[in-house]
């Protein structure tokens, strides 16, 4: 079996009610990103936004591979560096 992995990056948004809001830019003030205790919330709609899809180049992801060829679970090419696979055990 053969596949194509490609990285991308998208918008995503966070749609909150209004009696939340104030509190959560808050949080996200204080902490300087958004961090996973926000996703962990259930008051909250998350969005992906269509159209805002990027693909990435080896440059811009630190020299990895933004575009891999996998085949039998194992990469075959990638345009950059591709990370280590982990060892497998010998039976």
């Amino acid at each position: 079996m053969a596949h194509i992995d490609v990285f991308v990056k998208t918008w995503q948004r966070l749609n909150f009610n209004d009696a939340t809001a104030e509190e959560l830019l808050s949080h996200i003030n204080e902490q300087g990103e958004i961090d996973d205790a926000l996703f962990e919330r259930e008051d909250f709609e998350l969005e992906w936004l269509d159209s805002t899809e990027i693909t990435l180049t080896p440059f811009e992801n630190d020299g990895y591979a933004t575009i891999e060829v996998w085949e039998n679970a194992r990469p075959r090419w990638g345009n950059g560096n591709l990370p280590p696979l982990p060892e497998q055990k010998k039976p």
